[in-house]
């Protein structure tokens, strides 16, 4: 990081340096590349503030985030996403089939048939239904998504996010 004397500026500068050898091998002279990089810092100071806002909002609106890849059928679950399926963070390998034993019987066919038809219709997937912890507790959720497609229309990615309504359930 260096002030430029004209303006005082704050540049930041990636300098590479490297020797230049007589025919002896001796080192004669070094040579350097210097190349200001202040943008792309600042792009990345600026992503890193944004991910943090993200991480916070997520962290105080208990959100538990998803991502299928309807591809390979592989699933990401956010720790929250665990918890509010009445798992601890990585005790079982996300999937659709696992996510579906945790559906409530009587709301498993609906939130099956919805996802497939937001696939189909490349609408959002947007459900409330309950899910039954392993301790017999039934707590109600709300479960949103939104498929990403290819250039032929074919979905190849559903990402979403999901919060605990039982409270605001159980008042109603």
């Amino acid at each position: 990081r260096v002030r430029r004397p004209g303006d005082g500026k704050i540049r930041w500068l990636r300098d590479t340096d490297f020797p230049i050898t007589d025919a002896n091998g001796e080192i004669t002279m070094v040579g350097g590349i210097g190349e200001d990089v202040t943008e792309a810092r600042r792009s990345q100071e600026r992503l890193a503030s944004s991910e943090e806002r993200l991480r916070t909002a997520i962290n105080v609106g208990k959100l538990g985030l998803w991502d299928w890849d309807a591809q390979t059928g592989k699933v990401y679950w956010s720790a929250e996403h665990y918890r509010l399926l009445g798992y601890q963070p990585g005790e079982v390998k996300p999937s659709r089939k696992v996510w579906a034993q945790r559906v409530h019987l009587h709301d498993r066919a609906t939130a099956q048939r919805l996802v497939r038809e937001a696939s189909a219709t490349h609408t959002e997937y947007n459900h409330e239904y309950r899910v039954v912890h392993p301790n017999g507790t039934v707590r109600w959720v709300q479960d949103r998504g939104r498929f990403a497609s290819d250039k032929h229309g074919k979905p190849i990615r559903m990402v979403g996010a999901m919060v605990d309504t039982t409270e605001r359930r159980e008042s109603e």
